[in-house]
């Protein structure tokens, strides 16, 4: 029985979508964002080159956790925390899709943004994650400026979606 329901556990986690614990960047060779010739699939008609690259968000993020809540207490602005990693498809969605709507740009300009990179997971990465409960991704929370949780993010939205969830800081 125990057993049992330990199999259902694990079925479940790896269900859930978004991204768990990955094993480290260093333990998989790296393509450097681009398609390996060597395993892409060769029946394709399009090349790589024929497709634009994905669009850069224009946000300015910081990695200084001490510095950006400081910042947020001071000037009275909410602060977004992004909990991201290389090896996380929905946070690169985010990245690419919703970080770089003209919509979303223009409300997350009123607010400090502090974004850890966790792809190494490193004893530090893991020891934020646990502080903020955000050990799965992607995992976005929004705190006031006082540093009070607000809104908390799990899952990928599009970028209609994300600033209903925002809408909430208000």
């Amino acid at each position: 029985m125990v057993k049992t329901l330990a199999v259902l556990f694990a079925l479940a986690l790896a269900l859930v979508p978004g991204c768990s614990k990955k094993e480290k960047s260093s333990d998989r060779p790296s393509t450097g964002g681009k398609l390996n010739p060597e395993t892409r699939d060769r029946g394709s008609e399009k090349k790589p080159d024929d497709q634009p690259p994905p669009p850069e968000s224009p946000l300015i993020w910081t990695a200084d956790e001490k510095a950006a809540l400081a910042r947020a207490k001071s000037e009275k602005r909410p602060v977004l925390v992004d909990f991201g990693a290389e090896w996380c498809a929905p946070c690169k969605d985010f990245e690419q899709k919703t970080f770089t709507d003209a919509a979303v740009v223009e409300r997350l300009s009123s607010m400090v943004l502090l974004r850890f990179d966790v792809t190494e997971q490193t004893e530090a990465d893991e020891e934020v994650q646990k502080r903020y409960d955000a050990t799965n991704l992607p995992t976005l929370l929004a705190l006031s400026a006082d540093g009070e949780e607000r809104v908390r993010i799990t899952e990928f939205l599009e970028p209609k979606e994300f600033l209903a969830a925002l809408a909430k800081l208000e």
